[in-house]
């Protein structure tokens, strides 16, 4: 816990979703970057919510072991470049080895190839705007990004997927008030209908989802990830989900114009709708952690098991690149095979036959 109360410049970038932790130990003449940094992505890059909180706290982490090795934001060469990676990576970049790096300062911990390259993307686009801005000749982050291997999405069983949506009935969630339970219905039910994204979902106002005459539009088009629009359609249960919820949401007093408010009636953010997901994942009985993004992996594999082209895929995801989508193929596949294996008699072992 922190004692002592932020700056205010510190608590200005607080507001961008910057760890409170991590501000307390920066040095208030070491805050620079990250208001230059921030103001362009803001601005110029107009990048959503999400790039914004992830990029400025890489930054961060980087300014700290700046703080920490006593270098200048503007004297990094490729030596103290390297020493940063294999500190936070756990391998020597220049005999590419592991070093056991990673178990000295409490906030620096070792991190997924991901994560680093992410990281090292941050780095770059800072480095590149202070060649821009004439403060640096050359961009000194000429490193590349470690290689990482994309995991299968995990999606959500239909069976599991049918108790999910039985809890957020009255009958099993009695303790709960009424108008919290049809919210909760209606953003799993849209989640699930729409594949979209929760930045997208949390961005929607009451208008956008009602029609000229008051009914619930069954399409609409969203400004998606990468400022890429795209025309998203809801099915009938999600629709009568979100009318039942809207004909209750004056109960939660709104106080913001997002059409998913919290018990106080201000704006439902990220971290409150994981909490409401926590809530409903132990009630249903879950195998897997209930995260936001697996209904748009149930999404997208509901309809590629069900013969859906994987162009029409990506284009209802809204990603730009079809390699992106075709991860979601191997997801297919290994459905096929377990239903091969458990139903097809040449596929079963002889104990399983015996």
């Amino acid at each position: 816990m922190i004692r002592d109360e932020l700056s205010p410049r510190k608590a200005a970038l607080k507001n961008f979703g910057l760890s409170p932790q991590k501000l307390h130990l920066l040095d208030e003449n070491r805050l620079e970057p990250l208001e230059r940094f921030s103001m362009y992505l803001q601005v110029e890059k107009d990048g959503s919510a999400h790039t914004l909180r992830s990029y400025l706290n890489d930054l961060l982490d980087f300014l700290l072991f700046l703080q920490e090795e006593d270098h200048d934001v503007l004297a990094v060469d490729t030596i103290l470049l390297r020493s940063y990676f294999t500190k936070i990576s756990g391998v020597d970049f220049s005999r590419n080895k592991a070093t056991g790096a990673g178990t000295g300062q409490s906030l620096m911990r070792t991190l997924s190839p991901r994560s680093q390259a992410r990281k090292l993307s941050a780095l770059k686009t800072y480095y590149r705007l202070l060649v821009r801005q004439g403060l640096l000749e050359e961009n000194p982050v000429t490193m590349r990004a470690p290689k990482f291997y994309r995991s299968l999405p995990s999606f959500i069983p239909a069976q599991e997927m049918d108790s999910l949506l039985q809890t957020t009935e009255g009958e099993t969630e009695s303790s709960r008030p009424a108008e919290l339970q049809l919210r909760d219905r209606a953003m799993i039910e849209m989640l699930y209908s729409t594949g979209m994204r929760v930045s997208e979902l949390l961005s929607l106002s009451p208008s956008r989802v009602l029609d000229h005459n008051g009914e619930i539009v069954s399409e609409m088009r969203i400004t998606g990830k990468g400022r890429k629009d795209r025309v998203v359609f809801i099915g009938d249960p999600a629709r009568r989900a979100v009318a039942e919820y809207l004909a209750v949401r004056p109960r939660l007093r709104p106080k913001s114009e997002s059409l998913f408010v919290n018990a106080r009636g201000g704006a439902l953010t990220d971290r409150g709708l994981r909490e409401i997901l926590n809530h409903y994942e132990r009630n249903a009985g879950l195998r897997k952690r209930l995260y936001p993004h697996r209904f748009r992996h149930t999404f997208a594999t509901d309809l590629l098991n069900d013969g859906a082209d994987i162009r029409q895929v990506q284009e209802m995801l809204g990603h730009s690149s079809l390699s992106t989508t075709q991860i979601y193929t191997s997801v297919s596949r290994e459905r096929l095979k377990e239903v091969y294996r458990n139903s097809h008699p040449r596929a079963k072992s002889p104990r399983e036959t015996a």
